[in-house]
C-alpha cells in the first residue's frame, strides 16, 4: 500500500457552492428529488458503503462520501474522501468494505484514515491500454456473485501502438487473487467479450446475466443493449484490428436494438430488482411475491444523456436469446429546469430507490461542467395507464398495461400504429432504415381484465425492430404514458 500525502491525492477546494435541494419532475409514479450537493459535481458512478451512506466518483477525479438520511438541513451532508483521479469511471466496496475505485489507469483500493479522508491506496489491477485521448475510460466495476469484477473498455479508432490498444473495445472481468490467509491481493484480468465501440453502461440482472449498453455510430447503425457472454464479438472493428488484417469473428447481434435517433446515447443501466436488505426482512414465505417496484420489478432503466431522459428496457428470454423492447420513462417537463440535467448513471439504493447522476459537460455534447444526483422515490401504485411491457409470440406481440384499458378502444386495430424495420452494421457511423413495412393487425383481443391485449400478425420478421405507436387507451381523459415502444425480435417464441 501506499501512503496518500495531502497535496497528492487531496486537494483543498474551494468554498462549495451547494445547489438548492429541490423537486425534480420525472413521470407520475416517480417522485424525484435533487439533493443539495455542490453544484460542480460530475457523478460517473454510484455505490453504497456498508453504514449506507452514499459514495460517488466525478469526472473530475474525485469521490464524495454523502450522509443522505432526507436531514432538512440546507445542504446534504457530505466530505470529499479523495481527490486527483485519472477520471474515475467506477466505485465499489470489497468484502471488507474498503473502498475501490476504477480509474482511467487502474483500480484502486482505498482505506479510511480519519473519516472520512482517504489514507493509503493499493493498485489492484492494471495493464489495459490507455493514452490522453478523452474517451480511454474504463467504465464499470460492476460486482459479480464470487467477488469478481466487470469493467468496459471504449474502443480504439486512432493509430495508436498496439500496447497502447490493448483490451480496448472488451468487456473484463477482473478475478480476485487471495493469499493463504483469506486476504485479497489484487486482480486477474481475463476478457469475457469485444467489439464494444463505447460500452458505458453494465449490470447483471438476478439470473448473474451481464448486460452491457453501446453507443451509436461506426458498426453500430443503433443504440444497443448487448447480452455479454465469453467469446462474444458486438461487431466494432478496431483501427489497429483493421491495419493488421485480422478477421473478425461472427458477429453476436445486440438483444436489444435501442432506435438513434429517439435516443442518442444511452449511457448508465440498472436493473430494477428488490435490495436484499430489503428482502431479507420479509418472511421467508412471503420473499417469492416480495416486489418493492411492483409492475416494474426487474426492469432496466437506461440513462439518456443527450436528450435529457430516462428510458425503460424490458427483456424476454427465448430459449437462449435475449431480445426484448425499449420505452420512454421520464416525460421532458415544460421547463428545462424542471427536469433531469443530463443523465449519465444511475444505481439502486439499499432502501429500494432510484439515484441518478447527471452531468453537462464541455467535453462532450457541450456543457458548463457542472453535475448533480437525484433521488427518484417509485411508487408503483401511481403509475399512470400506459405500456407496462411488450413480448413476442409465435403470432404476434401481447402487450401489459399498467391499468385496465378501455375496451372499445384497446379493440380498435385502428388506435395501433405498427411498422417493422432493420439496419446494417457497417464501417459508416450510423445507418438508415431498410425494409420497413408498416405491419396490418389480423386480429386484436384483449383480456377479461382489460389489462392485456393480444396482437396477431400475418408475419413476423426475426432481426426486425418492431416500432409501436398507440393512441390513448385509457378510460376517459387519464395520461397514457408510455404509448410507444421498440420491440427488438431475435427469435420467433413456440407459443
Amino acid at each position: 500500500s501506499t501512503s496518500i500525502a495531502a497535496d497528492q491525492y487531496l486537494a483543498h477546494p474551494v468554498p462549495d457552492v451547494i445547489a438548492e435541494r429541490r423537486v425534480i419532475q420525472i413521470a407520475p409514479g416517480f417522485a424525484g428529488q435533487r439533493l443539495a450537493l455542490p453544484e460542480g459535481i460530475m457523478p460517473t458512478a454510484i455505490c453504497w458503503l456498508r453504514d449506507k451512506s452514499l459514495a460517488f466518483s466525478t469526472l473530475k477525479g474525485q469521490v464524495y462520501l454523502v450522509d443522505d438520511d432526507d436531514s432538512e438541513d440546507p445542504a446534504d451532508p457530505h466530505y470529499l474522501f479523495v481527490d486527483g483521479l485519472a477520471t474515475p469511471y467506477g466505485i465499489g466496496t470489497n468484502k471488507s468494505g474498503r473502498i475501490e475505485v476504477l480509474t482511467k489507469t487502474a483500480l484502486l483500493r482505498f482505506s479510511n484514515g480519519d473519516y472520512p479522508r482517504a489514507e493509503e491506496v493499493e493498485y489492484q489491477a492494471s495493464g489495459w491500454g490507455v493514452t490522453n485521448d478523452y474517451h480511454d475510460w474504463a467504465i464499470g466495476l460492476t460486482p459479480g456473485k464470487d467477488g469478481e469484477r466487470y469493467l468496459g473498455l471504449p474502443c480504439q479508432q486512432d493509430g495508436r501502438k498496439e500496447a497502447a490498444a490493448k483490451y480496448r473495445g472488451q468487456v473484463l472481468k477482473l478475478v480476485p487473487n487471495f493469499d493463504k490467509e483469506g486476504n485479497q491481493l489484487h486482480y486477474t484480468i481475463e476478457t469475457v467479450s469485444t467489439g464494444h465501440r463505447f460500452p458505458l453502461g453494465l449490470a447483471l440482472n438476478r439470473a448473474g446475466d451481464l448486460f452491457v449498453t453501446d453507443n451509436q455510430g461506426n458498426y453500430n447503425p443503433f443504440n444497443e443493449l448487448n447480452h455479454v457472454r465469453p467469446g462474444a464479438f458486438f461487431g466494432f472493428v478496431n483501427a489497429i484490428e483493421k491495419k493488421q488484417g485480422t478477421k473478425p469473428p461472427p458477429l453476436v447481434p445486440p438483444a436489444i436494438d435501442i432506435p438513434h435517433p429517439w435516443t442518442r446515447s444511452v449511457n448508465g443501466i440498472c436493473f430494477l430488482d428488490t435490495p436484499k436488505e430489503l428482502l431479507e426482512k420479509i418472511p421467508l414465505a412471503e420473499r417469492a411475491d416480495y416486489k418493492v417496484f411492483g409492475p416494474l420489478e426487474g426492469h432496466l432503466v437506461g440513462c439518456e444523456y443527450d436528450s435529457r431522459q430516462l428510458i425503460r428496457m424490458t427483456l424476454q428470454r427465448v430459449g437462449d436469446t435475449y431480445q426484448g423492447a425499449a420505452y420512454p420513462l421520464s416525460i421532458p417537463p415544460r421547463n428545462i429546469e424542471d427536469g433531469l440535467l443530463g443523465p449519465l448513471v444511475c444505481a439502486v439504493s439499499p432502501r429500494g430507490e432510484l439515484y441518478v447522476g447527471n452531468i453537462r459537460d464541455s467535453g462532450w455534447g457541450a456543457g458548463n461542467n457542472v453535475g448533480d444526483i437525484v433521488k427518484i422515490k417509485i411508487e408503483p401504485e401511481k403509475l399512470p395507464g400506459g405500456i407496462q411491457e411488450v413480448r413476442a409470440t409465435s403470432e404476434g406481440f401481447v402487450i401489459d398495461f399498467f391499468r385496465p384499458v378501455d375496451r372499445a378502444k384497446a379493440t380498435n386495430p385502428a388506435n395501433y400504429a405498427l411498422a417493422s424495420y432493420r439496419r446494417e452494421s457497417t464501417s459508416a457511423y450510423g445507418g438508415p432504415n431498410l425494409d420497413r413495412r408498416i405491419e396490418k393487425l389480423a386480429a386484436v383481443t384483449l383480456s377479461d381484465d382489460a389489462r392485456q391485449v393480444s396482437l396477431r400478425l400475418k408475419e413476423l420478421r426475426p432481426g426486425f425492430v418492431y416500432e409501436f405507436q398507440l393512441q390513448p387507451l385509457t378510460r376517459g381523459k387519464e395520461l397514457f404514458h408510455p404509448a410507444e415502444a421498440h420491440y427488438t425480435l431475435r427469435q420467433i417464441p413456440a407459443e
